[in-house]
Parts: C-alpha cells; sequence; structure tokens
C-alpha cells in the first residue's frame, strides 16, 4: 500500500513541477510582451494570468502543493528531512546560486592541480601548509554551497588514510588502514562557541579504523561496546556503513534518535556536542551500485554533519557531496600520479 502511495506522490510531484514551469514560462512570456510593445509588465502579466489555460494550471498545483506538504510533514516525523528544507528545494533562486558557486568550486579544483604540478619535485605535497590551505579553501566553497542547498550551518571535512599521503600506492590491508583528520571547514556555530569558550575544539588526533562485513554493524558493534570504548583506535558505524552499502555513501538526519535505537554507534569522544545530522562519502572514483570498494584507490572520506536534524535531502546532497568527493579523488590521484606524495624532499 505504501509504495502505491509513493508512486501516485512521485506522478503528482512530476505534475506540480510541469504546472510550475508552465507558470514560469507565463511569466517570462509577460515579461518579454511588456518589454516589446512598451506597456506595464504588471497589466501584461494580470491579462496573461486571467486566460483560461494559465487559471487550469494554476487551480491544479494547489492541491498538489498541499499533498508535498502533507507528505513531507509525515516524512519529517519519519526522521528525514525537514518541512522548510523541503519547501527551500522549491526556489529557483537557490538552485540558481548553487550552479554559480559549483563553477567557482570548479576554479578552486584548479588551483590545487596547479599547485601539485608546481610542487611535484618537492614531494611530501599533502603535509605542506600551503597545499592544505588550498584544501581548505575548497572545502570551503563545499560548506557554502551545502550551506546554500540545505539551508542551514553545516561542517566539511577530510579524513584520509595516513598511508597515502607518504605512499599512495600502498596496499595496506582496510582493516589495518588509520584513517586520521587532515582538514576542516567548521560550521559556523561551532566557530561562534569556540571563540565563545563554550565548546572546546573538535579533536583532530583520533585515530579510526574501519570494521568490514557485519561486525561493522551498529547492532554488532554495540555488542562488543567494552572492547571498542577501550581500544586504541575510534570507530564509527556511519564510517563502516560505507563500504558495505550498495551505493557507497551514509546519510543519516537524526542521529540521537538511530543511537537511541541502536543503529548508529560511535567511539569518538563528544560527538554529539557538534553533530546530529551526517554524510559519508568516499574520496573513490566513481562506482557502480553495488560494485565492491576497492582499496587501492581508495584515499579517505569526505564528511558533511551539522548539530540540526533533517538537514541533508537524501537525493541532492548524494550527487553534491559526491561530486565533491570526486573531485577530491581527482585532484589527489593526480598528486600520485606525478610523483607528489611521499616524504617531503627540500626545494630544488
Amino acid at each position: 500500500m505504501w509504495n502505491v502511495v509513493k508512486t501516485i506522490g512521485k506522478v503528482l510531484a512530476a505534475w506540480l513541477g510541469i504546472c510550475g514551469a508552465f507558470a514560469s514560462l507565463y511569466a517570462i512570456r509577460a515579461d518579454i510582451t511588456a518589454t516589446a510593445e512598451n506597456i506595464a509588465f504588471h497589466k501584461v502579466l494580470l491579462a496573461t494570468i486571467s486566460k483560461p489555460t494559465f487559471i487550469v494550471g494554476a487551480t491544479c498545483a494547489l492541491p498538489l502543493i498541499a499533498f508535498a506538504i502533507f507528505t513531507h510533514l509525515n516524512l519529517k516525523a519519519r526522521g528525514h528531512v525537514s518541512l522548510r528544507k523541503f519547501l527551500r528545494r522549491l526556489n529557483p533562486l537557490v538552485f540558481g546560486r548553487v550552479c554559480i558557486q559549483l563553477h567557482r568550486l570548479e576554479h578552486l579544483y584548479q588551483d590545487m592541480v596547479h599547485f601539485i604540478r608546481d610542487h611535484r619535485k618537492e614531494g611530501g605535497v599533502f603535509d605542506r601548509d600551503d597545499f592544505k590551505r588550498h584544501v581548505y579553501l575548497f572545502l570551503t566553497q563545499c560548506k557554502y554551497i551545502l550551506d546554500l542547498s540545505t539551508g542551514d550551518d553545516v561542517a566539511v571535512h577530510i579524513k584520509l588514510f595516513e598511508h597515502k599521503k607518504t605512499d599512495g600506492k600502498a596496499r595496506i590491508p582496510l582493516p589495518k588502514a588509520i584513517l586520521k583528520a587532515y582538514v576542516r571547514a567548521p560550521s559556523q556555530r561551532e566557530c561562534i562557541l569556540v571563540e565563545q569558550q563554550k565548546l572546546s575544539p573538535r579533536e583532530s588526533d583520533e585515530e579510526f579504523r574501519i570494521i568490514r562485513g557485519n561486525q561493522g554493524l551498529a547492532s554488532r558493534m554495540i555488542e562488543r561496546k567494552d572492547k571498542l570504548d577501550n581500544a586504541l583506535y575510534r570507530h564509527c558505524s556511519g564510517y563502516n556503513h560505507v563500504f558495505s552499502d550498495p551505493e557507497h555513501f551514509f546519510l543519516c538526519n537524526n542521529i540521537p534518535r538511530k543511537a537511541r535505537q541502536g543503529r548508529f554507534y560511535s567511539t569518538s569522544n563528544n560527538y554529539h556536542l557538534y553533530y546530529r545530522s551526517a554524510g559519508v562519502f568516499l574520496i573513490h572514483q566513481h562506482l557502480q551500485y553495488g560494485e565492491t570498494v576497492n582499496h587501492d584507490p581508495l584515499w579517505g572520506l569526505l564528511i558533511v554533519d551539522s548539530f540540526a536534524v533533517g538537514v541533508f535531502e537524501k537525493f541532492i546532497t548524494k550527487y553534491l557531496a559526491g561530486y565533491m568527493a570526486h573531485r577530491l579523488f581527482d585532484a589527489f590521484s593526480f598528486a600520485e600520479q606525478i610523483g607528489a606524495v611521499g616524504a617531503q624532499k627540500g626545494t630544488t
């Protein structure tokens, strides 16, 4: 029954989009007519929207908007994206601004590539503060884009496998690989609270390891809680999830609830003070649905999070953050290809 309702909802949502586009075309037509004939725009627009076709389209759109709001109110109760975030998606100005900022992101990606090329003979590019500055600017732009698309305040950061920074071609078994924070663009909320000394800066020296298979599930991790809590390395079920999920990413809009339900578990210190919604994406080449993750080209994880609940809409975040992770993979792999990875050799 629920599948039938979802199918009807998709059809109605598609019709809503058609009605919206139809109304936009009429507004554009009115603007062009007003300009060409030197008539006040509001007079042409009133004449345009009085046409029967427009009235029928607008009348059809109203119940569909009501249906969409009702549907997303239910989704909100089920822990999905909030109604405010859904309504924000309908704003065409947000879409336009995101497209512009994505172009700016591409410029920052090119800056990273140029830096790597210019310093390839020196080696050790990943440990250079000036390269980290380029990565930070890239992540700051990622944060701005995600802030725009979600309508909320998010943080974006990278965790890299340590051996990849020193030897990009190393083949350490994934369960033994160490995952550590690299560069982070914090949320505005965190910056303000840290400045006011109401919150400690996020720890950057925690080292994580991945648990593959069923042992990496939150429920199995909770069963071994005493052992994991006292382990040398940290663990997070969200990080484990991206290696077993057929879509290769993790997204949760209400982590406290999932933790209470035994569906999320992390041994990271005080993580609940920093985020309640989070997404985790592989810094990896494109993978088909259900394809096994090959550890050789894997650099690490791109993580987006927010202290708010109900922030990330799955479809949009999947493609936006996924694209950002792919560009990071391209830049890091380029460093490996031209020999910029490894111990720093000094200037030449």
